[in-house]
């Protein structure tokens, strides 16, 4: 079983394609924001059109407190969501790694793979994190301890993009 998350509408097709090209026989799961109903009302045709077989409404943002108090939050968040423990994916992979999912995942050591980002994460890394460090200084400085702005975290075991 296989496990995607995205934030936005380009995540979305990214894992839309990977699962295609990679996993089209496998039992696919997608995560995505709950905002996600306001910009793409239409959401569940990602599971009624089979693009993946099941989808699940996560609540990335709102978490506030200590670095254990949010990872805490995070992980009872994602049991809440999730019909399936975490651990039970052969694989976990994230488009838009710049959230307190990733801090969990990488606090429980639970590898993932991850996708670039429409706004080139993966080549440009500075950009993404000197937004969030002006606009959401607490959480900047959670995600830059947990190496998901530069990639540097060792549980980023693949990452997808084209540097051409």
């Amino acid at each position: 079983m296989i496990l995607y998350q995205a934030l936005s509408s380009y995540q979305i097709l990214e894992c839309i394609v990977h699962r295609q090209v990679y996993h089209r026989e496998e039992k696919c799961i997608l995560i995505l924001g709950t905002y996600i109903t306001e910009r793409m009302p239409r959401y569940r045709e990602l599971e009624t059109k089979k693009l993946f077989d099941e989808v699940y409404l996560f609540r990335f943002g709102g978490y506030r407190g200590s670095e254990e108090e949010i990872i805490r939050e995070v992980g009872e968040e994602l049991r809440k969501t999730l019909p399936y423990d975490i651990r039970s994916f052969e694989k976990i992979l994230a488009a838009g790694i710049h959230t307190y999912l990733q801090v969990y995942l990488i606090s429980e050591k639970l590898p993932f793979e991850m996708f670039e980002d429409g706004s080139g994460a993966l080549s440009r890394p500075w950009i993404l994190a000197e937004i969030h460090r002006k606009s959401a200084p607490g959480r900047y400085s959670l995600i830059e301890q947990y190496g998901l702005y530069d990639h540097r975290s060792p549980l980023i075991t693949k990452k997808y993009c084209d540097m051409r």
